[in-house]
């Protein structure tokens, strides 16, 4: 199934939202899809879990209800200096201005010269995003500017791998997430071609063609699949000088492709990037959402392009234009170890299976720890298991890293929950508890612990700080 979140504007500017299904028609390569499912702005309400401290305080979250949320990116990697400098200067002055509780969940994130780092999960609280990024040391770009082109292949990579990182970990909840990402661009990049990616400095390269055009279609399937919407800003501000001032930068032509198809938009050429983030969340959270199952069943690889039109010729339709036809693959040990390590790996929390762990200090030699882990029965694979039973089934990983970001220990479960089925529909707003022991070395700072459901492929995924006394009571 391809869903299908769409943005509809009238010549304004302003969002439409009434509007029923057969005001719209969607075509896959100009051939009419039927419409399976169909939501309006009005019935996007979902429910997110939200960190809600501060940097410094005790961890605590909440839950919040919104029709979307927002992923501020400060792209660091492919901004100069100064620029970036700008960019902060400016998500502050947003956030002040629309604080302190904003319209959204919104999170920052930053990519910097060597990763992409989590500067504060989602929250509503705008005091402790600013907070957040106040205490993010600044990074100089060293590899931006490098004119060789393996140094922007080296970009290129790093930033669809930072892609694929924020598509997986908010991948299977909630609805649209409107990705803002700030950049002065990056190496050519284009989500239905790979025109520009496929030369070295000896010439042609087929296997580096092979690997980019895989790496492209990957990435771009995940964020369409992720349901994120890029709407991309220059933090460059206004040129003035010049016969050229106002051309797109070559650079910035590669972000202008992203946001279109995603669904976004591409803002360059102002100096108010504050009132274009505040633009950019009004537009993306008035929505409607509709779903069709492809006629076409050839599932070759190649790019589909997509269109939605209107009944009304004076609106305007925005979705993602389209997606790469490669046929899902099969839950193989190999793939699910392959999802779990990048999961482990991955600095942003995954949100796909709900649940909360607690755990509790045992002692001993090696010393160990008992953790529990309450998942939310909704997104568990369910069933039915002979005497009147519904099982689930999840793999867990928790990996014990140390003070100096060292991983000390990796634990690996397969677990098993079962409900009589007289209970099940009964409990079902009760999560369901799984516990597992684990070695705990003395000097793990924290634990990260992903779980898998094994029906569903849903990942959920959270951050233990470890209280050091033994016997610590259960978080």
């Amino acid at each position: 199934m391809v869903v299908l979140d769409v943005a509809v504007t009238d010549k304004s500017g302003r969002p439409v939202s009434n509007l029923t299904r057969s005001d719209f028609t969607i075509t896959e390569d100009k051939t009419p899809q039927m419409t399976a499912d169909f939501e309006r702005p009005d019935q996007h309400r979902y429910s997110i879990t939200t960190e809600d401290s501060k940097p410094g305080e005790r961890e605590r979250s909440g839950r919040s209800v919104a029709s979307a949320v927002t992923i501020l990116v400060i792209d660091c990697l492919n901004t100069e200096f100064t620029d970036t400098a700008y960019a902060r200067e400016m998500v502050t002055k947003y956030l002040r201005t629309h604080g302190p509780r904003l319209a959204q969940p919104t999170a920052i994130m930053m990519i910097a010269d060597t990763q992409l780092e989590l500067v504060h999960d989602y929250t509503e609280d705008a005091g402790a995003l600013e907070e957040a990024l106040t205490r993010q040391a600044a990074e100089f770009p060293v590899r931006h500017g490098s004119s060789q082109i393996v140094g922007d292949l080296d970009r290129l990579q790093d930033t669809l791998n930072s892609l694929e990182k924020i598509a997986a970990a908010n991948m299977n909840f909630a609805g649209r997430k409107n990705v803002i990402w700030i950049s002065q661009g990056f190496p050519s990049l284009n989500l239905s071609t790979t025109n520009g990616l496929n030369r070295t400095a000896e010439g042609p390269d087929a296997d580096l063609r092979r690997r980019l055009t895989d790496a492209v279609t990957t990435t771009a399937n995940e964020m369409w699949d992720a349901r994120l919407a890029v709407y991309t800003i220059d933090p460059r501000g206004l040129k003035v000088q010049g016969s050229s001032a106002m051309d797109v930068p070559t650079e910035m032509k590669t972000l202008e492709s992203i946001a279109p198809q995603t669904g976004g938009k591409i803002f360059l050429n102002r100096n108010d990037a504050d009132v274009a983030m505040a633009n950019i969340v009004e537009d993306g959270s008035d929505y409607y959402t509709l779903s069709y199952y492809p006629k076409n069943t050839e599932w070759d690889g190649k790019f589909r392009s997509i269109r939605v039109t209107l009944a009304r010729t004076d609106l305007e339709a925005r979705s993602r234009t389209g997606y790469y036809a490669k046929a899902e693959q099969p839950d193989t040990d190999t793939k699910i170890n392959r999802e779990l390590a990048e999961a482990v790996k991955n600095p942003l929390a995954y949100r796909g299976l709900g649940m909360t762990v607690s755990y509790k200090v045992l002692g001993g030699t090696p010393r160990q720890a008992r953790y529990t882990i309450a998942a939310d029965r909704h997104d568990l694979g369910w069933k039915s298991a002979p005497g009147g039973e519904r099982r689930c089934s999840v793999r867990v990983v928790a990996m014990s890293v140390s003070g100096k970001e060292r991983a000390a220990k990796n634990d690996i479960k397969a677990l098993e929950g079962a409900v009589k089925e007289t209970r099940f529909e009964k409990d079902m707003g009760k999560p369901m508890l799984f516990t597992f022991t684990g070695d705990l070395p003395t000097d793990a700072a924290w634990v990260r612990v992903v779980v898998r459901d094994d029906k569903t492929g849903k990942i959920g995924s959270t951050d233990l700080n470890i209280v050091e006394a033994a016997g610590a009571k259960a978080r």
